[in-house]
């Protein structure tokens, strides 16, 4: 996931999209109260929740005109707004209106590029950025999560094999796939449509996808694996919660939700649970990612207890991956924030 904090997490699922109402890269509903041209929005809340707009309008500006909107007034805007999103969204994902932004994710110890993090935007004709924490949820409402999933997944293939060196591509799965039993037939064509090694490729999920049918989704993973794809189970300690799967799916990754994160050096709970975790992925043999990394204080404790991988604030943004901003990343002396370059990771794929 993007980093940043955790108060805009959607929990009902997790898709290519990345939901994050507070995303780095200004792809965030605004918290300042703004009016879009397509609908009201108060104190960063899309109409689409219209009842509790209504209500932060008489709590917080009884002396704005605005505050005598009823309810119901506010209500029926709010469903004009959605009908006219779920048409543009539908028409995006039809007509390539969407595009991708990428956040690089590092070794947390020595600052070397691991791989790069997909994520889907959107501008709205007419509107602007539109954040992934309103349309997201109205794609896997509406049935468009395959679509959506699909579309990211080619594309981010796509631009990887353009890359100039053979990093890896990381991308987000809704958990409304392990409904059925299509996911690893979508996967593996995409692969061999796009012609990406599928070894340069990491489907990230949510422990969502246990809740609704673990049997089914047991079976997609280990289908996946397969394949030889990579396999990441995202905001590990914030979903599901059940150490069982860890035992039987084979994740290569543990992706340290956000939330331990922030509260590392103020709150001695948090380090425990922090500790504990990067214990267990080394036991299994599972790297652990710290996502959220957003200062330097918290990449030195992260450091302290030899934590795999980080991605944050304080590694990079989301944002185009172009020639130049590859090279950034890739060619970036990290030393300041990093242990030294003594311990820089060779790379033959860039011999020195």
């Amino acid at each position: 996931m993007p980093n940043g904090s955790s108060s805009g997490r959607n929990s009902s699922h997790t898709s290519a999209a990345e939901v994050e109402a507070d995303d780095e890269d200004g792809w965030a509903a605004s918290a300042s109260g703004t009016a879009r041209s397509a609908g009201l929005e108060v104190a960063g809340l899309d109409v689409i929740d219209a009842p509790r707009a209504a209500s932060m309008l008489r709590a917080t500006e009884p002396g704005d005109n605005r505050a005598n909107i009823p309810a119901a007034a506010l209500q029926d805007r709010g469903s004009i707004n959605r009908r006219e999103l779920e048409r543009d969204l539908r028409e995006a994902l039809n007509a390539g209106q969407l595009h991708l932004h990428w956040q690089p994710i590092v070794n947390c110890l020595t600052g070397a590029l691991h791989r790069f993090e997909a994520l889907v935007r959107w501008d709205r004709p007419g509107v602007g950025k539109v954040s992934p924490a309103t349309f997201v949820p109205i794609a896997e409402a509406l049935g468009l999560f395959k679509q959506l999933d699909t579309w990211v997944l080619r594309t981010a293939c796509a631009e990887a094999l353009r890359w100039p060196l053979a990093y890896r591509a990381a991308v987000n799965i809704s958990a409304h796939w392990f409904q059925g039993e299509d996911l690893s037939h979508m996967v593996e064509a995409v692969l061999r449509g796009s012609g990406l090694d599928p070894s340069r490729l990491e489907i990230e999920v949510t422990e969502r996808v246990f809740i609704d049918n673990p049997g089914n989704a047991q079976r997609e993973l280990a289908q996946l694996k397969a394949l030889g794809v990579g396999l990441s189970l995202d905001d590990f300690g914030t979903g599901y919660s059940s150490l069982s799967y860890l035992r039987t799916i084979p994740f290569d990754k543990l992706k340290l939700d956000r939330l331990f994160i922030e509260n590392l050096g103020t709150c001695r709970r948090t380090e425990v649970i922090t500790r504990a975790v990067l214990q267990l992925g080394a036991g299994l043999g599972m790297a652990v990612c710290a996502e959220g990394v957003a200062h330097q204080a918290q990449l030195e404790i992260l450091q302290a207890y030899n934590c795999d991988e980080a991605q944050g604030y304080v590694i990079g943004r989301p944002g185009p991956l172009t020639p130049e901003r590859f090279a950034l990343y890739t060619r970036l002396d990290r030393s300041s924030l990093f242990m030294g370059p003594e311990l820089l990771e060779p790379d033959p794929r860039n011999p020195a």
